[in-house]
């Protein structure tokens, strides 16, 4: 009974009627309910779906952006943490060539699983990632730094810091008896005995300034380093670098010998800073040993006397 009902009804006609105004004939459309129905179906899915693309459509534009933004923010941070650990990489290189360049060792960690200690509260979130800003500082900060170091390190490395050779130092710098005239002379150097051919090395990096040959010092070479120091190195027996060659701390750059005004085979060591020799003793501040430090302490009490 009901179902013929809703079907009659849905049989029903609807007549619109349209009125122009140049017109006396009236313009009449007939519509059953069931056409009706179907047709604001028909409309209200079309608008939905068209309202689905278009949120749809701006949403795919919204997250493309978004995902664009992400991935330049990713490439520009992974390009500065590739710089952030450069300069780590570069600063613990420098602090190993330091460590080595002073004969120590870096001290070792605890093992901290001995300790057992347990206590304080939990970190229940992570902490708030780094802005751009914020990151850009610390990462300026982290460069000035290394700068600082770097700038240090190379003034170590061009400090003429370590002894020159091997040996026994036979006279200091200051006033001696000349072993030649028997008259009281001032020695601009310090001499480093040893046997013939032992090992002269290049006590900072620099590069060869001259390489010469005289009756007085024999074979010598000098070395010129930063801020206006230069070393010489006399009565060589053999030279192994040429005028013009970088070389390196600890690089052999002469063989120890007695050409020259000599008494026997020695190095005369000289440091020159700004055109001036100075005592090469406050420099040579490296493998010292303790019997060396007392035959320097007793050259310079005699020399004082």
């Amino acid at each position: 009974m009901k179902r013929r009902r809703l079907f009659k009804n849905l049989r029903r006609e609807i007549t619109f009627m349209i009125i122009p105004h140049h017109s006396t004939q009236p313009l009449r459309i007939k519509l059953s309910v069931f056409l009706m129905s179907f047709l604001v179906l028909v409309v209200s899915g079309m608008g939905g779906l068209t309202v689905f693309i278009i949120t749809r459509h701006i949403n795919y534009f919204q997250t493309r952006e978004i995902s664009k933004n992400l991935k330049s923010k990713n490439e520009y941070f992974g390009q500065e943490i590739i710089k952030v650990r450069g300069l780590a990489a570069d600063l613990e290189e420098m602090e190993k060539e330091v460590l080595l360049l002073l004969k120590l060792r870096p001290k070792s960690p605890k093992n901290v699983s001995e300790y057992q200690g347990q206590g304080g509260g939990s970190i229940l979130e992570d902490p708030l990632p780094l802005t751009r800003e914020e990151f850009k500082q610390n990462l300026a900060l982290l460069k000035e730094e290394a700068k600082g170091r770097k700038e240090n390190f190379t003034t170590i490395k061009t400090t003429p810091l370590i002894w020159p050779t091997e040996g026994r130092i036979t006279s200091g710098y200051g006033y001696r008896i000349n072993p030649f005239s028997g008259r009281r002379e001032f020695h601009p150097a310090v001499d480093i005995a040893n046997v013939s051919g032992t090992p002269i090395k290049a006590p900072a990096d620099g590069v060869v300034f001259n390489i010469e040959r005289d009756r007085m010092f024999g074979k010598f070479l000098t070395i010129r380093h930063r801020e206006g120091i230069s070393t010489r190195f006399a009565h060589c027996g053999k030279i192994l670098v040429k005028k013009g060659e970088r070389v390196s701390r600890g690089q052999t750059i002469a063989l120890m010998g007695n050409t020259g005004l000599s008494t026997g085979s020695h190095l005369h060591y000289e440091i020159w800073v700004k055109n001036k020799r100075v005592n090469p003793w406050q420099y040579m501040c490296l493998k010292m040993t303790d019997d060396e430090e007392g035959k320097e302490m007793e050259l310079v009490k005699q020399e004082e006397r």
